[in-house]
């Protein structure tokens, strides 16, 4: 009866400030695996496991790939914690790194490439297959590869947005930038907020106070947002 009681004594005990707000994501947190995701056009998953990358099969075998420690060597560098990592193909993940793209070998056994962010850009979309950045630099888009910046359009209405995310990420929408499977093609959003109110904002982070304005379309009120989706040719950007 004392163990009993102990037991339910310790299930009644109060969350601290601490355990609500910090500890859900340590202590209290449910059990996840870091960076999960699919291998393209595999059964096969991979996920990071105490500074390991890890490939997992449906059948139960696990391999590991690398370490933290070896990826520093490759790098020369000190990174404290693994970056996030996305899977070119079955062989090869790239990763952000200084403001570079990296691509490495599954086993970090080289480098494959490093291509350079271009400057000031947003909502980075890459293709692998024309190794072809298309990104956003303000409210228009852009494409770049090796080095050649072209602009897609040229809009100075701060109000016609390019490349962006439509309806604030809802009705399942995610970015604004799509290449086609092959890289032949780009697709992108445009949208229309002219008949959108704006929304200030107030940002605090540094020492005074700045006023920041959005535009936020809101229930009840007269606004008119349109989107349209356009496709571009590979021929027509100009990009071989």
């Amino acid at each position: 009866m004392i163990l009993l009681g102990g037991s339910a004594i310790a299930q009644k005990k109060q969350l601290t400030l601490e355990d609500a707000i910090i500890n859900r994501y340590g202590k209290l947190g449910a059990d996840r695996l870091e960076q999960l995701q699919w291998l393209p056009n595999k059964h096969i998953c991979s996920y990071v496991e105490n500074d390991e990358l890890i490939k997992a099969y449906m059948y139960g075998k696990r391999t590991p790939l690398f370490t933290l420690k070896k990826l520093n060597r490759l790098l020369g560098d000190s990174l404290k914690r693994m970056p996030r990592f996305a899977w070119v193909d079955n062989d090869a993940l790239a990763f952000y790194y200084k403001g570079d793209r990296v691509v490495i070998k599954e086993n970090a056994g080289r480098i494959l490439s490093r291509i350079a962010l271009p400057k000031g850009a947003r909502n980075l979309k890459y293709c692998d297959e024309n190794e072809t950045y298309a990104f956003t630099r303000e409210n228009n888009l852009f494409v770049t590869k090796g080095g050649i910046e072209r602009i897609v359009t040229q809009d100075a209405d701060k109000n016609h947005v390019y490349g962006q995310t439509v309806s604030r990420n809802e009705f399942g929408i995610s970015g604004g930038i799509f290449w086609s499977p092959k890289g032949k093609y780009l697709a992108f959003y445009k949208k229309d907020e002219s008949k959108v109110s704006d929304y200030p904002l107030v940002n605090y982070m540094g020492r005074v106070g700045e006023l920041k304005s959005i535009k936020y379309p809101m229930v009840f009120m007269t606004w008119r947002l349109n989107e349209q989706f356009t496709w571009i040719s590979r021929e027509r950007l100009r990009i071989i």
